[in-house]
């Protein structure tokens, strides 16, 4: 009775010739996903063999570690201390950047260098900078360039990263090699995260490993042409010699600091070089709210209506519009295939039931379906055994991924993912760490912070990039920046 039931739903939904075009579209869409997400798991699977060791370095130029930080976290000092460990025989300067004497992170940093014994003969230092508050650009950027105008003379390359960034022995040769050995090709070296949840994480957890995931399909390959702004290499001559006027986008509005370096390097016919080892592992609060997950979307949809060049808005929005159109062919499409597919599981078993293509397509969308989960998973866990076997066993990590979580998050992912999209597309501000930004023509005029008694402080844009640009770490840095006078 059942089977002949499901049979008759089957038929009077589903018996419209449209779903056979529906049911294949369902089928490439999530056979392409799985192959690529299986792809992403192979590749770094093979830096587990023993035929590819890290490599080593014949030279080891001196390096600027600039790590941009706000607050702090449970993690903030033994992350400081280790990462001030961290391996590499040439010279290293730390420079740990924050936007005010009174925040935290500053405090954490200064703990973190009287605790750090470095070794000799390595030559190491390491400092606190105090970039100022920026009303005129990104907070993370100002403190980026301001970061790069303190750094040692003698410096040939500057790396990013975020506090949680795990320096694994060998991290930085894998990074500086492509850079030194193929300095007409590579300009820049990257990592990336994924999301490995805690043992009874939320649901917004498998939304971001969703999230993250699909991301790293731009990173199927060792030569991507995008980076990520929480761990990059350059040469510190990009700034110095404002290449492709990356100083000025910066200083000019700019909000997104990978997006507006990797635009500039593919204008510039470069790659990027992306070690398969630099993929590291975050685990968000495990009772992580829905809430916080999609206010976490729209402020990184923000970067997809932001940009400082024609190239750029060209690729942004570009990207907005593939969201807005595939996702949700996703969302109507990718969403039906377990019910479709069920439902002619079911019908099968009625002496009714004609067993055609669509009834065909609708099952094999369904198995699909489910060798996109595992695949999720089974990738999910090959990268964390990659970053696990460069870890020492106290500071390794631990995951579980349960499959019926992980398909409701990857559903509200695609749902949300596009709505996210939408709303910052018809709104000028995001509130990113208590700061307000605004945008115009895809660059930031209007910078505001909330203060405790309620007042809000601000200041004119104009105002705020002529004290930038006349500090004198700037000047002394780039003496002969020929758009200054351009941007007061």
């Amino acid at each position: 009775m059942i089977f002949d039931s499901c049979n008759q739903l089957y038929t009077q939904l589903f018996s419209h010739s449209f779903w056979i075009f529906a049911f294949f579209i369902s089928l490439l869409v999530l056979f392409i996903a799985a192959s690529l997400v299986i792809a992403i798991g192979i590749t770094r699977k093979g830096t587990l063999a023993s035929s590819m060791p890290i490599p080593r370095l014949h030279e080891t130029p001196m390096i600027s570690v600039i790590m941009c930080c706000k607050g702090t976290h449970s993690e903030s000092y033994n992350n400081f201390c280790r990462n001030l460990s961290m391996d590499y025989p040439g010279s290293v300067e730390f420079i740990f950047v924050v936007e005010s004497a009174t925040d935290a992170a500053k405090e954490c940093a200064e703990r973190a260098i009287a605790a750090t014994e470095f070794r000799e003969p390595l030559k190491r230092s390491a400092k606190i900078e105090i970039a100022g508050l920026s009303f005129h650009n990104a907070q993370k950027i100002h403190n980026m360039v301001h970061g790069v105008t303190c750094c040692d003379p003698n410096s040939e390359y500057v790396l990013f990263a975020d506090d949680d960034v795990f320096f694994y022995p060998g991290l930085i040769d894998e990074l500086l090699l492509p850079l030194v050995d193929e300095p007409d090709r590579v300009i820049l070296s990257t990592g990336y995260e994924f999301i490995a949840p805690e043992h009874g994480a939320s649901i917004a957890n498998y939304c971001l490993l969703l999230y993250r995931m699909h991301n790293l399909f731009s990173f199927i390959n060792d030569r991507p042409v995008l980076c990520w702004g929480g761990c990059w290499f350059a040469p510190i001559r990009l700034f110095k010699e404002n290449f492709g006027n990356l100083v000025d986008c910066y200083l000019d509005g700019g909000y997104s600091d990978d997006t507006i370096i990797s635009c500039i390097v593919q204008q510039k016919g470069f790659v990027c070089a992306h070690p398969y080892r630099a993929t590291f592992p975050n685990q968000p609060d495990p009772n992580l709210p829905i809430k916080k997950y999609y206010e976490f979307m729209k402020r990184q949809m923000f970067v997809l209506d932001t940009y400082s060049t024609g190239y750029n808005k060209h690729v942004v929005h570009s990207l907005a519009f593939l969201i807005c159109s595939s996702i949700w062919l996703m969302v109507i499409w990718g969403l039906l295939s377990p019910i479709t597919g069920v439902l002619a599981i079911f019908s099968s078993f009625s002496s009714n039931f004609v067993m055609n293509s669509q009834a065909i397509a609708s099952i094999l969308s369904l198995f699909v379906w489910a060798a996109f989960m595992i695949s999720l998973k089974w990738s999910t866990n090959v990268m964390l055994k990659v970053s696990n076997s460069v870890r020492p066993p106290s500071q390794q990590v631990e995951t579980e991924i349960v499959l019926w979580k992980l398909f409701l998050g990857v559903c509200i992912h695609i749902f949300l993912l596009p709505v996210a999209l939408v709303s910052i597309m018809l709104n000028e501000s995001i509130v990113w760490s208590g700061v307000t930004y605004s945008k115009k023509n895809g660059k930031i005029y209007k910078v505001e912070r909330k203060l405790p008694d309620g007042t809000v402080l601000t200041d004119s844009f104009s105002n705020s990039i002529s004290k930038a640009i006349t500090k004198p770490e700037f000047v002394n840095f780039m003496p002969s920046s020929s758009n200054k006078k351009a941007l007061v």
